[in-house]
C-alpha cells in the first residue's frame, strides 16, 4: 500500500470516528435541547447580537465612532482634493508675469484662501479621527 492510500485511509477512520462521536452524543441529549444547538435553524441579525449587550448610550456611541470612521476615510480624498485646488487658484502665471507685484498679490491671495481650507479642514478631520479612535 502506497503512502497516499494509507494517508486516506488514517482520514477516512478519524471522520467515522468524528461521525460515530457526534451521533453518540446526539442520542443523549434530550430532543428540546437539539433544537437550540448549532445545528437548529435560527436566524439572528448582527443587531440582535449586539443589541441586548447595549444600551441607549452605547448605541450613540457606535454611531459617532461610524460617522468618524466615514469621516476619517473621506479625510484622504478631500486632502488631496484642497491641494489641487492651489494651482487652479493661482492661475495662468504667464500673464502677470510683466506685473510681480499683480503676480505676488493673487499668489498670497490664493496662499491664504489655502490656508484656512487646511486649518478647517484640520480641525475636522481631527475631530472625525478622535471619534473613531475614542468611541
Amino acid at each position: 500500500m502506497n503512502k497516499y492510500n494509507r494517508n486516506l485511509e488514517i482520514l477516512i477512520n478519524r471522520k467515522n470516528l468524528f461521525y460515530d462521536a457526534y451521533s453518540q452524543i446526539m442520542n443523549i441529549i434530550p430532543f428540546e435541547l437539539k433544537k437550540n444547538l448549532m445545528f437548529g435553524e435560527k436566524e439572528v441579525s448582527i443587531f440582535r447580537i449586539y443589541g441586548h449587550l447595549s444600551d441607549k448610550l452605547d448605541v450613540f456611541f457606535i454611531i459617532l465612532a461610524i460617522l468618524g470612521s466615514a469621516g476619517s476615510g473621506l479625510s484622504l480624498p478631500i486632502m488631496a482634493y484642497i491641494s489641487s485646488d492651489l494651482m487652479g487658484d493661482i492661475g495662468n502665471t504667464s500673464e502677470y508675469s510683466y506685473d510681480i507685484m499683480l503676480l505676488m498679490e493673487r499668489v498670497k491671495r490664493a496662499f491664504d484662501k489655502q490656508i484656512n481650507r487646511f486649518l478647517y479642514f484640520g480641525a475636522i478631520a481631527f475631530a472625525c479621527n478622535f471619534l473613531s479612535i475614542c468611541f
